[in-house]
């Protein structure tokens, strides 16, 4: 399945009910309808996982097993804390009898794509893939040293006018996986702001 047609997929499903928690606060697993299937982990945005239950049912209802992480949970300044505990949250999900063998893939919104470009993308060993949904990039200070441990290919997509991911980033970002040759690409929404495929005020269809 293509990058765009899994994303606009994952938007257009019904609402599924998730499955019990994997015993940490901020996890929540959803079952694909076939009983099992490749993982899928879904990082919500700094406002807490709650935002991104909708998001991780209907990717689940694509036939993953999805398991939501509040992406608040993996703040920047504490690299070595979100470093351990990324693995083994993805970890303890491939040893779930609901997941399919296999890498996982990662999708991000705002904090949490920040997040998924910042701890996920240089785990090759372990992920798959990156959707980042408007991620959260004003704290990235040596953008070409940043994207130097991009290793999985990476889907970015974002609004013009987003404050927390500026466009001239956005596009030092995709300057700088095109100079590494990194597998990347950048969609980018002219009349758009911040968290648009949230319901709210910049919520954009």
């Amino acid at each position: 399945m293509g990058w765009r047609m899994f994303v606009l997929s994952s938007l257009a499903v019904a609402f599924a009910w998730p499955s019990p928690t994997l015993g940490v606060s901020f996890e929540q697993a959803f079952d694909p309808p076939s009983g099992r299937g490749p993982i899928v982990l879904v990082l919500s945005g700094a406002s807490g996982a709650y935002s991104g239950k909708s998001h991780a049912a209907k990717v689940a209802q694509l036939g993953y097993y999805a398991v939501l992480l509040d992406g608040g949970e993996f703040p920047f300044k504490y690299r070595k804390s979100a470093e351990d505990d990324l693995p083994r949250v993805i970890e303890r999900a491939q040893s779930s009898a609901k997941a399919l063998p296999g890498k996982v893939a990662v999708i991000g919104f705002a904090r949490g794509g920040g997040a998924a470009l910042t701890f996920a993308a240089p785990m090759r060993d372990l992920v798959s893939t990156i959707v980042a949904y408007y991620p959260v990039t004003i704290f990235v200070s040596n953008m070409p040293n940043f994207v130097g441990h991009f290793q999985v290919p990476i889907l970015v997509m974002a609004g013009e006018r987003d404050p927390y991911c500026p466009l001239d980033t956005l596009r030092a970002m995709e300057a700088a996986a095109k100079e590494g040759k990194k597998p990347f690409e950048l969609v980018l929404y002219p009349p758009v702001e911040h968290a648009f495929a949230i319901p709210g005020n910049t919520y954009n269809e």
